[in-house]
């Protein structure tokens, strides 16, 4: 009985891995590989503190905070480019949210210029390409609106970057 069952195991799995080839088959074959890589743009900013978190408050003259660097591997020149404010365009004292200040921003490049950040501002940024990973940089200054009657304290507003391809 064993030997029985030993044997018709056998058959079984010899039988189930031994497919026969076509009689169309020749010496040669081939096949396809590929695969897909997804569109995208990176960004990344170069903000240093002294710079960016030392506005001078008590003038309204635009000043340089940050550098914006895009890079997309879409091969266009220019990616869509969202700037929103947390605080809608405004510096908000940060021992008292209801004392705030209003600021615009300009990005050099004649991508913008005095605008509000209200609701986002969404243009076309020109972008860098190509294997190296070189990216394109526009400076962003903020001008604060201020009459010199504000409230002492320090204020602060975070200015956030989306990027994707055109």
């Amino acid at each position: 009985m064993k030997k029985t069952i030993l044997a018709l195991a056998t058959l079984v799995s010899f039988g189930a891995a031994a497919d026969p080839i076509s009689l169309d088959a020749t010496n040669k074959s081939s096949f396809l590989i590929g695969g897909k890589i997804k569109e995208m743009c990176k960004v990344e900013n170069y903000s240093p503190a002294e710079r960016s978190l030392s506005l001078d408050l008590a003038s309204q003259t635009a000043q340089t905070t940050a550098s914006v660097g895009i890079w997309c591997n879409t091969g266009q020149g220019t990616a869509k480019t969202t700037y929103s404010s947390d605080n809608g365009g405004y510096l908000v004292n940060r021992d008292d949210p209801s004392k705030m200040i209003e600021y615009k921003i300009d990005i050099s490049g004649g991508v913008a210029s005095d605008v509000s950040l209200a609701t986002d501002l969404m243009v076309n940024q020109v972008s860098g390409s190509g294997l190296e990973g070189n990216k394109q940089t526009r400076s962003v200054k903020v001008t604060p609106m201020v009459g010199g009657f504000e409230y002492a304290g320090v204020y602060r507003d975070r200015i956030r970057i989306t990027v994707s391809p055109n």
